[in-house]
Formats: C-alpha cells, sequence, structure tokens
C-alpha cells in the first residue's frame, strides 16, 4: 500500500496517470493483480463557511 499527497492543483488527468503507473506496478509484481484496487480518498471538513482539506 502506498500513499500520495497530491496538490490542490492535480488535475484528474494527472490522477489517472498516478493510477495507471501503480497498477502497471503491482501488475509487475503479483501473481495475481485481477486482485488489486486502486481507491481514491478526498478528506475535507467545513469551518467557518470554507472548506478544509485534510491531507
Amino acid at each position: 500500500m502506498s500513499v500520495h499527497k497530491l496538490s490542490k492543483d492535480t488535475t484528474l488527468g494527472e490522477l489517472e496517470a498516478l493510477l495507471s503507473t501503480l497498477f502497471e506496478e503491482v501488475e509487475n509484481g503479483y501473481k495475481n493483480p485481477e486482485q488489486c484496487v486502486g481507491k481514491i480518498t478526498i478528506r475535507a471538513k467545513k469551518a467557518n463557511g470554507e472548506i478544509v482539506y485534510l491531507g
């Protein structure tokens, strides 16, 4: 498992490219790559009327 903290300016295209690279690494390194899953989590809260992103 790995965690990548991305800047607010990261585009969906850049995110897709990163996921593609990570999937390739897994597919080349594991016997059952069909079991690999990518998950994207955006953590945020609303404070003082503004959205604050939590790492």
